[in-house]
């Protein structure tokens, strides 16, 4: 039977928080802690993709964009220097294949439109959009317009603990584990949720 082989071969990760403590509930870094002692949920990291495009569109909203801005949804071609020194070219593509020329800002984050998430960013401007994602504790992002399709890495643990600012008004919230240590002597340390405004 290829599900039981399939379901005790294939790992994934999943974390499950409470959005405004950042108590994990649920954590799955793998199938078999004797096989693989590698927590895919705190130590792989993975490329988020559209995922992402939340923190992209705070940021254009804290510069003023509105739910009803228009955005441009059309296909443009870029120019780039590969590592090997060839000039190069990308042309990204919307995931239905199509272009929509205007599509407000709503809209655009609704159905993840990859052409005018970046050309979003190009309005923005890399260099903001850097340092903003840079305040919201990403880190590795790539200084180029793959930012806009979540080329860069990040642990679901810490994916999850971004996430959180969106249901907590901009408070982001540290995950954590124990809510409490009693020693021999019945004593007791409860530790506090602790969080950052964004």
């Amino acid at each position: 039977d290829t599900n039981e082989s399939t379901t005790k071969t294939l790992n994934g990760a999943m974390v499950v928080l409470e959005n405004n403590t950042g108590a994990i509930l649920a954590m799955v870094g793998g199938i078999d802690y004797r096989q693989s002692q590698f927590n895919r949920a705190t130590q792989s990291s993975r490329q988020p993709g559209s995922a992402a495009k939340p923190f992209i569109y705070q940021v254009a909203l804290d510069l003023g964009y509105s739910p009803l801005s228009n955005l441009t949804d059309i296909s443009r071609n870029y120019t780039y220097i590969s590592q090997d020194d060839e000039e190069k070219i990308w042309q990204p593509k919307n995931y239905e294949e199509n272009f929509k020329g205007l599509i407000s800002f709503r809209n655009a984050m609704i159905h993840s439109r990859n052409l005018a998430t970046i050309n979003l960013v190009t309005d923005i401007g890399i260099d903001i959009l850097y340092k903003e994602l840079l305040r919201y504790g990403f880190t590795n992002i790539p200084y180029d317009l793959s930012i806009a399709l979540g080329s860069f890495g990040i642990s679901p643990l810490d994916f999850s603990k971004m996430y959180t600012i969106f249901s907590n008004g901009g408070i982001m919230v540290d995950p954590y584990l124990i809510q409490s240590i009693t020693n021999a002597q019945n004593q007791t340390i409860h530790f506090e949720p602790e969080e950052r405004y964004t």
